[in-house]
């Protein structure tokens, strides 16, 4: 039912000269989504008993959850998929409700609403509370050579680490405001001109005060060559500092390496 849909969408979009990808997202591109979703879980879905769940929270039709489910039956039959969808347009909600009825999927998941103003469902709710809060164990040998990766929900415990090796915890998710992103460059005058970048969430005036008019006082800025920009600094928002190694450590990692050296060199002269 929801193909016969899309196929009307797009043949009506095209008659009004119309994008048709404004109101489905066609289902080879969803295919391949959904294989890049899967793309590292095969060890995880060769496992007996597995279940996953998915959210879309713009379901339309509901070919993104049809489509996860036909690949994942197809990869591991056994498994078992919960689907959860929210939907703005009631027409499409509809036809969503109805071609999962009509396959015996279960509907109770699939609600109408806006997806950006509020979430309909509880458990799609707890579930992201859960995503933003947890945490990826990295787990590295002696070398420093990375062996594994696990997330760590509520009930994932910490993976211990190797003999001589370590593990890292690091965030995998977290929550921005728009203005962390931003930024306002302003021209300070003096007798060099220079320009600044000021966080949008700072006042400008109180930022001059506090970095410039403190070292000098005849300084003065240009708001009219004021512009306002953004970026997404990875490593600043996700960084972990990782202090260096202890210089005894270091050390006698040095001199085992010099007593190899030794070693082979007096093979060669033996």
């Amino acid at each position: 039912m929801g193909l016969v849909f899309e196929e009307l969408i797009r043949k009506f979009a095209e008659i009004s000269n119309e994008t048709a990808g404004e109101h489905f997202t066609p289902r080879e591109l969803i295919r391949l989504m959904v294989s890049l979703l899967f793309i590292e879980d095969d060890e995880a879905l060769s496992k007996p008993g597995i279940v996953r769940t998915i959210y879309d929270p713009t379901a339309g039709t509901g070919g993104m959850l049809s489509v996860t489910g036909e690949h994942l039956h197809e990869i591991k039959p056994g498994a078992r998929l919960t689907m959860f969808g929210q939907e703005l347009n009631p027409e499409s909600y509809a036809i969503c409700k109805a071609d999962m009825l009509i396959k015996g999927q279960d509907v109770r998941n699939i609600v109408l609403g806006n997806t950006l103003s509020e979430t309909h469902i509880g458990e799609i709710t707890r579930l992201l509370g859960e995503f933003l809060e947890a945490e990826q164990a990295v787990v590295s040998d002696a070398q420093g050579k990375e062996l594994a990766r696990v997330t760590l929900f509520p009930e994932v415990r910490c993976p211990a680490a190797p003999a001589g090796g370590k593990v890292k915890r690091v965030p995998i998710a977290r929550v921005f405001r728009n203005q962390d992103f931003g930024y306002r460059t302003i021209t300070i005058e003096r007798p060099l001109r220079d320009a600044e970048n000021v966080p949008l969430f700072e006042d400008v005036q109180a930022w001059f005060e506090r970095e410039v008019l403190s070292h000098a006082p005849d300084a003065w800025i240009d708001h009219d060559k004021t512009r306002i920009g953004y970026e997404i600094p990875l490593n600043r928002h996700f960084y972990v500092f990782e202090p260096p190694r202890p210089l005894a450590e270091i050390d006698a990692d040095l001199k085992r390496s010099m007593d190899r050296i030794k070693q082979m060199i007096e093979g060669l002269a033996g």
